[in-house]
């Protein structure tokens, strides 16, 4: 005998409630639902269709995707494979920049031409910067403005914006193209010394070099803490008056310091939080220039401290990526979870890690500690003094 069944509210039931025909569940549940949506109101929708985001990280090793919801209108998937990290936002791989036609397909050294693998989007006298392991001879952090041949091929022009022979030597690697604008910013270390502001919440230096949200760290002197401030505390630029002129907080968005006299003399650093990203020319110290991105918080003391073990060169097409400890057969044993910006991963055989978002292409790796951050307070010898008798 058939029935029909007018609603599917209940949705899929276990197997152990598919004996129950007693219960409003069982009348308006099903045992399976496949490619199907079903809606509060008992209609079933079919499933919506699938659309080609992406490659997966790696062709030899197997991807999983974890969800990160932030809110209702902010929601991404992270992409763990073999130690690697990438981030996926409204279908698209989160990038610290786009590059221009896909990368260099060829070189004409004859003609000074660049030709993309795809349509590079370029208009006449767009400023770009050229990031890979084969330059044909050309400046490593020099801008260059364009000269647009056709679709997918340009010519370049030196800053001057005269036209001479740029390119050397035979194009065999890869290289790709981005507009000025959209990279990180120029890495910035070593000291800076402060002169006299025209206020007490005002810091001056010639050419700064920050923005809003940035980081400085000061360095210990006999008279920083008798001006307000001390060392080591991390201090968030929370605005920025003029090119040499900004104001501080030692908490993020927090209200400005005001000083306790000049500030002149005093040195401060650029500090660079885990998951910022610069750029950097090559020529100050590593020899491949590009985009990094600090796997600690980083002190700039020097120059060229991005060589040291803190920085990671990222892809060259753009990707931001991130270090993980797991290898691809681990990931079906993680567990996660998630509060606001932090998610939690868990795996038997490694420590609690988090992954905590700052920005679209700002992510950090974290692992959990259950350490107390205070140290174990010290006690001296008590002293007993005995009470006087009162009559």
């Amino acid at each position: 005998m058939k029935s029909t069944q007018i609603s599917f509210s209940s949705g899929e039931i276990s197997p152990e409630m598919q004996g129950r025909i007693d219960v409003r569940q069982y009348q308006f549940g099903l045992a399976t639902c496949r490619n199907f949506i079903v809606r509060p109101q008992g209609v079933l929708d079919r499933r919506v269709g699938l659309r080609y985001a992406g490659a997966a990280f790696s062709d030899t090793y197997t991807s999983r995707l974890i969800p990160f919801k932030f809110s209702d209108t902010e929601a991404y998937a992270i992409e763990l494979s073999h130690q690697r990290g990438r981030i996926w936002n409204n279908g698209n791989l989160v990038t610290y920049a786009t590059p221009k036609g896909g990368s260099v397909e060829s070189a004409d050294t004859t003609a000074d031409t660049l030709t993309f693998v795809e349509r590079h989007g370029l208009a006449q006298d767009d400023v770009i910067q050229l990031i890979g392991t084969e330059m044909l001879g050309l400046g490593k952090g020099t801008n260059y403005k364009v000269n647009v041949v056709d679709s997918r091929t340009i010519s370049l022009k030196e800053p001057a914006a005269t036209l001479r022979k740029l390119f050397r030597g035979r194009f065999q690697a890869r290289c790709a193209c981005f507009l000025e604008s959209e990279l990180p910013d120029d890495y910035r270390g070593g000291e800076r010394t402060l002169v006299s502001p025209p206020n007490a919440t005002t810091l001056q230096v010639d050419n700064h070099y920050l923005s809003v949200g940035d980081v400085i760290e000061f360095k210990t002197s006999s008279t920083l803490n008798a001006r307000g401030f001390y060392t080591p505390q991390d201090y968030f630029v929370v605005e920025v008056v003029s090119s040499s002129q900004f104001k501080v907080s030692d908490v993020r968005n927090g209200e400005a310091i005001t000083a306790s006299g000049d500030t002149a003399g005093e040195v401060f650093h650029r500090r660079y939080l885990e998951g910022d990203t610069v750029f950097l020319d090559g020529d100050a110290g590593p020899t491949t220039h590009g985009i990094y991105r600090a796997t600690a918080d980083v002190t700039a003391t020097s120059a060229t401290a991005v060589t040291d073990g803190t920085w990671e060169l990222l892809p060259e097409d753009g990707t931001y990526t991130f270090d993980l400890p797991y290898n691809a057969t681990e990931l079906a044993r993680l567990t996660f979870t998630q509060s606001n910006d932090v998610l939690t991963l868990a795996h038997p055989d490694h420590a609690p890690l988090e992954i905590i978002r700052y920005g679209l292409a700002h992510w950090a790796t974290r692992s959990v500690t259950f350490e107390p951050n205070l140290a174990t307070p010290t006690l001296g010898t008590p002293a007993v003094d005995r009470g006087r008798k009162f009559k």
